[in-house]
């Protein structure tokens, strides 16, 4: 695979999209590392979460989240990511020192330090921008919405995002694990 053994492999964003088999993706880390080499990934689950009550079970928010699992999953796109479920494929895989990290990314310029505050800030406008890419090809094609029907659910999604009093947040894992120093385990 490489002339040279890796010290590290991260990947990040790639859950669901570019790795689609972690179990694969994690074996194929395993040969291409040397001994004492590390893996990381570092992905988001598309799975809305709140850090109070702002965010009501019946938003358009959670609806959107929902119809964009069901339709990327259809589509063999699962964007919904466990960290615990990363880290036992990559001890499954061989590696060792294996650790989950997971925090809460604000969807939103809602957060008390102003460093998270422009995190937010940032996310809600990339996924403001971007939610129509995101949605039109696997809604229409997998969820059977019409496209009249979906710009004026996203235009009341969109409307939702800019409130400020929703506390919303998308979890993000840091998973990583190392190959064992001893070569023994490879043969």
């Amino acid at each position: 695979m490489f002339e040279h053994p890796l010290d590290l492999i991260h990947t990040r964003l790639s859950s669901g999209l570019a790795v689609r088999d972690w179990p694969r993706y994690l074996g194929e880390c395993y040969k291409a590392l040397k001994p004492g080499g590390w893996v990381e990934a570092q992905e988001f689950s598309v799975s809305i979460g709140c850090e109070d009550d702002s965010l009501p079970p019946n938003s358009m928010i959670r609806r959107w989240h929902e119809e964009a699992n069901r339709t990327f999953t259809a589509a063999g796109c699962d964007l919904r990511f466990d960290g615990e479920t990363l880290k036992q494929q990559m001890i499954d895989a061989g590696f060792v020192n294996c650790v989950v990290l997971e925090y809460r990314w604000p969807m939103g310029p809602w957060h008390e330090e102003k460093r998270l505050r422009d995190a937010g800030a940032f996310a809600m406008m990339s996924m403001l921008a971007d939610m129509e890419a995101i949605s039109l090809a696997g809604m229409t094609r997998y969820g059977g919405w019409k496209m009249d029907e979906l710009k004026v659910f996203l235009k009341g999604v969109k409307k939702e995002w800019r409130m400020k009093s929703i506390k919303a947040y998308w979890p993000l894992y840091v998973v990583y694990g190392q190959k064992p120093e001893d070569r023994s385990k490879d043969e």
